[in-house]
């Protein structure tokens, strides 16, 4: 329950604009939820295969109330257009609707476990740090930026700081 317990921070409310961002993703053992300013992507115990996607509103009620019931854990399974659940006495089916393209939300995630930082890599985030936003209705602005070539950006609504790695 703690996975999708936070993941729901990264899921838009109801009235959000565009659906698709209403929904969580899942990609192999991978979860992925975006509110479309920030997301996250988090690893699973649980093996989902394909792409799918299920509306995150009712996920996070059915967790709610295993929570209450302290229920500690839920066991998903996958078929071909449904996941069902189950944990303490409760059972139930997730519904993969078939309008929603999973496969177009959310990048690829890597099947690479772990990477390996150097120690400039702690330098660099000590040096990247004083950018960080403090104002906490600003979410977004709080965060560190890592790029894929290596670069981190951060910036609050007076400065932006952007380091890259050195060459060689």
């Amino acid at each position: 329950l703690p996975v999708l317990t936070f993941a729901r921070g990264f899921v838009a409310e109801r009235s959000a604009l565009v659906p698709a961002l209403r929904y969580l993703y899942f990609d192999g053992r991978a979860l992925s939820a975006s509110p479309g300013i920030v997301g996250c992507v988090m690893s699973t115990a649980w093996d989902f295969g394909p792409r799918c996607a299920i509306m995150a509103e009712r996920v996070f009620a059915v967790v709610a109330g295993l929570a209450e019931q302290g229920v500690e854990q839920i066991h998903l399974e996958r078929t071909a257009k449904t996941i069902q659940w189950s944990g303490g006495a409760g059972r139930g089916t997730f519904v993969i609707p078939d309008d929603v393209d999973a496969e177009g939300i959310f990048p690829k995630v890597p099947t690479k476990r772990g990477i390996e930082l150097g120690d400039a890599f702690g330098a660099d985030l000590e040096r990247i740090v004083f950018s960080l936003s403090q104002d906490e209705a600003m979410p977004a602005l709080q965060g560190v930026y890592w790029a894929p070539t290596g670069a981190l950006c951060a910036a609050d609504m007076h400065r932006m700081t952007l380091l890259r790695p050195a060459s060689g």
